[in-house]
């Protein structure tokens, strides 16, 4: 905790910078409490900057922080950083669970002090990231926690159910809990049970999670009118996979080619 303050704190000051000015400061829509449930049939970035993202609970938050500070971006500062040293105590729960303790407190100040992160941190719009990582990791410590010492019961069901939704609404990339869930059953879950009877106990748990996806799918497809993500980067457009792929590992401190990494 300690040093996930220590690496964060100092972004309290910061004002809006690079997504943060068109995504909040200079989008009036966001700046009306009366309009926060405008969020959930609205895409993520203005109509006019045309990209087809679905992350309504981040941006419902993003207006009531503006409400809350009127205008001032120490709320969101504020909000980042504790969410921040929440996941990264999530990230020592997570991996208390799995290793020693020593190698917990290891793997866990690593995290903290992970450069990489100073931009989900640092930017306010890096919410999203934040609610995604924290849902994700949260439901998977749940779940190893009830099924160490049994099959889920119907709350654990809609508990993970809601965490799930929640996250898928934050950010789209919570959509890959289940496998994460599927892979910690696999490798971290004791349990003698044939794998089809194991499979058995959990239908509901996977119907739960299925409608989850199936309703988030065709809400985001409501509103964005596609299933996908933003659209391509216009140099990228016509590219193939693996020339994707190579500019992507290309190089990290190159800011072009990292802005297009970032439109991948």
């Amino acid at each position: 905790m300690a040093l996930a303050l220590a690496t964060s704190l100092s972004s309290v000051g910061n004002g809006f910078a690079y997504d943060d000015v068109p995504m909040i400061f200079e989008n009036a829509p966001f700046h009306t409490l009366g309009s926060i449930g405008h969020r959930f049939v609205e895409s993520y970035w203005p109509r006019d900057q045309g990209h087809a993202l679905y992350r309504p609970l981040t941006t419902a938050l993003f207006t009531l922080e503006w409400a809350v500070g009127g205008g001032s971006p120490l709320p969101f500062h504020i909000v980042n950083i504790l969410l921040y040293v929440a996941v990264c105590l999530a990230v020592y729960a997570l991996a208390r669970r799995l290793v020693s303790p020593t190698v917990s407190v290891i793997v866990a100040c690593l995290y903290a002090v992970d450069p990489v992160h100073v931009e989900v941190f640092a930017n306010s719009v890096g919410l999203s990231e934040l609610l995604t990582a924290l849902s994700v990791i949260g439901a998977t410590i749940w779940y190893i926690d009830r099924r160490t010492v049994g099959d889920l019961r119907g709350r654990d069901v809609a508990l993970l159910s809601a965490i799930y939704a929640l996250g898928c609404l934050a950010k789209e990339y919570t959509i890959v809990l289940p496998a994460i869930l599927v892979a910690a059953e696999l490798t971290i879950i004791t349990d003698d049970r044939p794998l089809a009877e194991r499979a058995s106990a959990l239908r509901l748990l996977l119907l739960s999670l299925t409608l989850v996806v199936v309703a988030y799918s065709a809400l985001r497809i409501r509103v964005t009118g596609s299933f996908v993500a933003e659209n391509p980067a216009i140099p990228l457009r016509d590219a193939t996979y693996a020339t994707r792929w190579w500019i992507a590992g290309f190089s990290a401190t190159n800011e072009p080619v990292t802005r297009i990494r970032r439109a991948l």
